[in-house]
């Protein structure tokens, strides 16, 4: 079967189940194939294990979420200096965070982020009282769970008011740019092939989901104006935040023009915000390359964001309505689509 553990990479796991009648202690699981070669295994010096958190939230509920803390043998912060914070919002939405090794949860705490991984109100694990909170809820609960997380941290002394950034992906993004718009808890974000328009989804999204909202928002069209009010893209004029969208240009579930269409609404907004489009990806990024280049673009952003410098100088990325010279083909939407 396939396993993990939050130090060790994934992989093929073999468990020999003891007989009815044994009564000696079960063997453990044992690896016979790991999905990452040994040259590119992390060593263990660096990983930040996960800690799992129970914190208040709205209407005296309480919701969880796994706690990095940052971790790097090599430095350390400033004395007496809080560390920024990456809240991560999972996708589904009806899905949960994993704790297995994520390289790419080590790539924020090896670079002094802590990080959140936020399994909200609706998150599977928790039992089905729990796992129900999210019927009819998705836009409300979840965004005031990640932001109960980063408050939670904050008044705990483990993050640093100022530099408070969220991503996710599909779901998770659409959380994500409901809770920078909805409320003001964050000071940055990335959404990465996120939900901006829940009608546009109703109408745009693949046959195998086409009612999966009926349960979570409601009946559509029979429902529209609550899919209007839970909108990020219907409300721009309550965004107040930098914002990095990444998308694939293939991408069947979450057409790209949603990313588009809030890239052109913030941008006109005034705020600072980016756009990459990867060409020949689609639902998440498949190519390691595109994989890395997002990692670091998200750096790079909210390193310009909060004012840090990154290591070897970081990635350059465009950055509207931030100082930076537009390409000379202007900031079109062509301009803004990686050739892989």
């Amino acid at each position: 079967f396939l396993g993990g553990e939050p130090d060790t990479p994934g992989g093929l796991y073999a468990w020999p189940v003891p007989a009815a009648e044994e009564s000696a202690e079960p063997a453990r699981a044992e690896m016979i194939a790991c999905s990452m070669s040994k040259d590119m295994q992390i060593d263990p010096s660096f990983v930040s294990s996960p800690k799992l958190l129970k914190f208040p939230t709205a209407n005296g509920e309480e919701a969880y979420g796994y706690y990095y803390a940052p971790k790097n043998p090599n430095f350390a912060g400033p004395p007496g200096d809080r560390p920024p914070l990456l809240v991560k919002a999972h996708g589904g939405p009806t899905a949960c965070a994993r704790v297995s090794l994520s390289p790419s949860i080590q790539f924020w705490t090896s670079r002094g982020f802590a990080v959140l991984d936020v399994d909200y109100r609706g998150s599977t694990g928790y039992g089905r009282s729990y796992r129900e909170r999210l019927k009819g809820n998705w836009g409300i609960v979840d965004i005031e769970d990640v932001c109960a997380g980063a408050q939670y941290l904050v008044k705990e002394g483990l993050a640093n008011p100022e530099q408070l950034a969220i991503d996710g992906g599909s779901a998770g993004g659409f959380t994500t740019l409901g809770a920078l718009t909805f409320k003001d808890v964050f000071t940055a974000g990335c959404s990465l092939y996120g939900v901006a328009d829940l009608s546009a989804l109703a109408g745009d999204t693949h046959k195998f989901e086409s009612r999966y909202l009926d349960g979570l928002v409601g009946r559509y069209p029979d429902d529209s104006d609550i899919y209007e009010a839970r909108a990020p893209i219907k409300h721009v004029d309550k965004l107040s935040c930098p914002i990095l969208l990444l998308q694939g240009a293939e991408d069947k579930i979450v057409p790209p023009n949603q990313a588009e269409t809030m890239y052109q609404a913030v941008k006109a907004r005034g705020l600072p915000c980016a756009l990459k489009v990867y060409e020949g990806e689609q639902h998440g990024f498949r190519q390691s390359k595109n994989i890395e280049d997002a990692l670091n673009s998200e750096l790079a952003f909210f390193a310009r964001v909060f004012g840090f410098g990154v290591a070897g100088g970081g990635l350059p990325l465009r950055i509207a309505n931030m100082g930076v010279e537009e390409a000379e083909n202007g900031d079109d939407l062509k301009s803004l689509l990686l050739q892989t």
